[in-house]
């Protein structure tokens, strides 16, 4: 494949749910993990078949548990947290419906589920998703994340998750309702903000996608992505 085609062919997608992975300092290998999501270079995920395999065995093996024993995973440990977070993912879209209901209840909104995939386009690459609700009367968006424990503090990938939702949305600011698997919950708002989606979500994609868009050595990055295996 030509450096030629490379440049003219890498144009990428990226998830609104997966931003985050290379707007806060990512390392070489996240860099990766991303770009091999994306045509040209979805040939480099040498893992792939693999991958779904073992995701698809623990969800169904493990789809009525909250919480994870990692003795009972027999497979190889670099799967181990990819795995895991599939599994609470998926465990977290099931339970969606119930925790905006409880939310519309507990605190007076009107959240309706709203499952249409929105597409922003910019000079570089293009961000899509699908936001999990909408409150029209107020202008006001919800997401919901479901996980393992609660951190200190709203991680800068899941606020930057929710701007890109205001961005593909219109709305001014959005409830941040995290869920964990032993029954804590945060509630959080998150405003939107011009100058730091320009600066800390678009800037760095920009980044991402001239690096490699510029990478005609294939033969390179198979190379350096297999040293990651």
């Amino acid at each position: 494949m030509s450096e030629t085609n490379l440049k003219m062919n890498f144009r990428p997608l990226f998830k609104a749910s997966e931003v985050g992975l290379l707007t806060n300092s990512p390392s070489l290998k996240i860099e990766f993990e991303c770009l091999v999501r994306f045509q040209p270079f979805s040939n480099l995920r040498l893992d792939k078949a693999i991958y779904e395999k073992v995701s698809k065995k623990i969800i169904d093996d493990y789809a009525d548990k909250w919480t994870l024993s990692e003795q009972n995973f027999v497979y190889l440990s670099k799967y181990l947290e990819m795995a895991k977070s599939r599994v609470f993912m998926e465990r977290g879209t099931q339970y969606e419906p119930f925790v905006i209901q409880k939310v519309n209840r507990e605190k007076n909104y009107n959240f309706v589920p709203d499952k249409k995939y929105r597409i922003a386009s910019f000079d570089l690459f293009q961000i899509g998703g699908i936001i999990d609700g909408i409150d029209k009367e107020r202008d006001l968006l919800i997401e919901v994340k479901t996980k393992s424990f609660l951190k200190e503090q709203v991680s800068c990938a899941e606020k930057h998750q929710c701007m890109v939702y205001m961005k593909l949305t219109g709305c001014k600011n959005c409830l941040l309702v995290e869920n964990s698997s032993s029954g804590e919950q945060r509630i959080s708002s998150i405003e939107w903000d011009k100058v730091e989606f320009e600066k800390k979500i678009i800037q760095p994609l920009n980044v991402f996608v001239e690096k490699y868009k510029n990478a005609g050595n294939v033969e390179a990055l198979v190379k350096n992505y297999k040293e990651f295996e």
